[in-house]
């Protein structure tokens, strides 16, 4: 054993919540309802094993980002407002910058904290290196949940420079649709002049 390795908390936390949670789903010897409790029993196994690692080692933003990690994984029963929670923590410790958009993207999908995800996002939108599609569509899609005043908002030719460069990212991001919310899209995409050829 080796309690301050980071590797040891994170390989052990990988194979129960990863590994053997997905063993379970895929064992066709079991019952479906015996699968889906293994599946839901090894998930919560690999995130208190994470857990332990962080109470043995409270100073490393690196198993703090994987507990965010493990919250936001879509395909294990995501906790996002925990993750959003575990990415601050990590960033608090010194994680890299890249740790404040995956916070960024677990609050927006929290709707009680769009105000908070709003502030962190618009943040984030100064360095240009964080202008990412999904940030800058989550950005416009925030203001529109939070019917933020037109003149309090990132102009929109900030976020879009184009309307080539709008209707591209509005129609990426309505197909992640069930992934990131997207009050407002449509209307503002409608609104659009229609493309060249069109």
């Amino acid at each position: 054993l080796a309690p301050h390795s980071d590797f040891y908390w994170d390989n052990g936390s990988w194979h129960l919540g990863n590994n053997a949670s997905s063993s379970y789903l895929d064992n066709k010897r079991l019952s479906p309802m015996e699968r889906r409790e293994g599946f839901r029993k090894y998930i919560q196994k690999g995130r208190r094993f994470l857990e332990k690692g962080i109470n043995a080692n409270p100073d490393s933003w690196y198993l703090q980002s994987l507990l965010g990690n493990m919250y936001s994984d879509t395909y294990r029963q995501p906790d996002f407002e925990k993750a959003a929670q575990a990415y601050r923590k990590a960033r608090d410790l010194g994680a890299p910058p890249l740790t404040a958009r995956k916070e960024f993207y677990a609050l927006v999908r929290v709707p009680s904290k769009s105000r908070e995800a709003l502030e962190l996002g618009r943040e984030l939108f100064k360095d240009p290196r964080n202008r990412t599609p999904s940030l800058v569509s989550n950005i416009f899609v925030l203001e529109n949940r939070l019917n933020i005043p037109e003149k309090e908002r990132i102009p929109f030719r900030e976020l879009f420079p184009t309307d080539e460069i709008a209707r591209d990212l509005m129609t990426s991001h309505l197909a992640n649709s069930l992934k990131y919310p997207v009050d407002g899209l449509r209307e503002a995409l409608e609104s659009l002049p229609p493309a060249k050829g069109e």
